[in-house]
């Protein structure tokens, strides 16, 4: 497992890769003491750390990645299902529940992107309650929201 830091507009960023791909991002805490003290060398985080990079310059609108996510199947349904929405777009909980073909899991679709391991590449923030508010996202709303206007949407919380 090879962990690196990425500094970016919303805090740094630690992201961890197995042998297999990115498997895990997450928000670094102020008293990490092991910030900017790389584990490992290897071009796929170094292309993640870009990829990233250039989606906060506004200029990628979608990864191109090798990712290892450990899930259930169900879990993969709904990460698969949110990976379409585009760049600068939205979807309700119960959008992706019906395109899942579980139309009342809404509540199950919920659950499943707030234990996300790789939030802004798999886009839970473009995912909203069905009466345009936002909700849930295990950064924050105040970062769910940064990451809609980035993005051209003009939700609020």
């Amino acid at each position: 497992m090879i962990c690196d830091y990425l500094e970016t507009p919303i805090g740094i960023l630690k992201i961890y890769l197995s042998s297999k791909g990115i498997c895990h991002i997450d928000i670094a805490k102020v008293n990490d003491d092991h910030i900017f003290n790389k584990k490992g060398e290897n071009s796929r985080i170094d292309e993640c750390k870009s990829q990233l990079l250039q989606y906060f310059d506004g200029q990628l609108k979608e990864f191109d990645l090798k990712l290892d996510i450990q899930a259930t199947e169900f879990q993969m349904m709904i990460w698969n299902e949110v990976k379409k929405i585009p760049y600068g777009e939205i979807a309700t909980y119960s959008d992706i529940a019906k395109n899942i073909g579980k139309p009342g899991a809404s509540r199950a679709v919920g659950g499943v992107l707030n234990k996300n391991p790789i939030p802004i590449i798999i886009p839970c923030h473009r995912v909203i309650a069905k009466n345009g508010r936002l909700t849930g996202f295990k950064w924050g709303l105040k970062l769910k929201e940064y990451l809609l206007r980035h993005e051209g949407v003009k939700q609020s919380v």
